[in-house]
């Protein structure tokens, strides 16, 4: 059956939809097609490489890690990526770690339980992590700042223990996302999942021909679908957020 299963890139042997690679063209979201190397799977995402850390096909389960923060703290030319939440939604206890870079102030004063020091090497100011939500922002100062997932349990973690250890286990374990919710519903009526670069959409690969989300739904493929979701970091108001802009998604028939 069309693009059913999953399918192996590098070490993961169990990666679906939204992912996919030159053999399975239409079998994923076009923002997440996969690099395989010998010992690793990458996927770009806004310009940025992520590593697949875990892709469990039955739990629905996928943990990714910034593969620019993989070796360290401070890598060059460091910038946000945009996440389509729509496609792959983060895990319910995901929050943001936040790094400052370059800093032309001082922020002893403000380093707490929730700011600290980040020791980098070149940089010609101070650097910082920030591991919640401030009112106080700081970007106005600093040359850049990234926003990274990170799970909640980790985070209060590196808060009780602040260490290059903690921080680093952060970073380099990962963030959890949920299966695609259109193709968990597709799987469970005994499709495919995959996605038609016609209509621009996510479609259900049934045994007779591709449907809208369901086999045997009678919603075959005849329409269109809007809507956009997507999830952003950014600075607002003085408060360090992640702003999650969207649109409800309809087919229209």
């Amino acid at each position: 059956k069309r693009c059913s299963g999953s399918f192996s890139c590098g070490d993961q042997k169990e990666l679906f939809y939204p992912f996919w690679n030159s053999e399975r063209e239409n079998c994923g979201h076009p923002d997440f097609k996969v690099e395989c190397y010998t010992s690793s799977a990458e996927v770009s995402i806004s310009s940025v490489k992520f590593r697949i850390l875990e892709s469990n096909y039955n739990t629905r389960v996928i943990r990714l890690a910034r593969s620019d923060y993989m070796s360290g703290f401070c890598p060059q030319n460091p910038i946000n990526a945009q996440f389509n939440e729509h496609v792959l939604p983060l895990a319910p206890d995901t929050d943001m770690l936040t790094i400052y870079y370059e800093c032309r102030a001082d922020f002893s004063k403000f380093v707490s339980t929730y700011v600290r020091n980040l020791d980098c090497d070149d940089d010609d100011g101070k650097s910082y992590y920030v591991t919640r939500n401030l009112s106080i922002d700081f970007s106005g100062i600093c040359e850049c700042n990234v926003s990274i997932p990170a799970p909640r349990l980790k985070l209060n973690t590196l808060e009780i223990s602040p260490n290059t250890e903690n921080l680093k286990k952060v970073l380099e374990e990962g963030f959890e996302l949920r299966g695609n919710q259109e193709c968990s519903i597709c799987i469970s009526s005994g499709g495919g999942c995959g996605f038609s670069q016609t209509l621009s959409r996510f479609v259900c690969y049934c045994i007779d021909e591709q449907h809208n989300l369901t086999c045997g739904s009678g919603s075959r493929n005849k329409g269109k679908i809007s809507g956009l979701h997507d999830l952003k970091f950014f600075h607002k108001s003085n408060h360090l957020s992640l702003v999650q802009i969207s649109l409800h998604t309809h087919l229209l028939i």
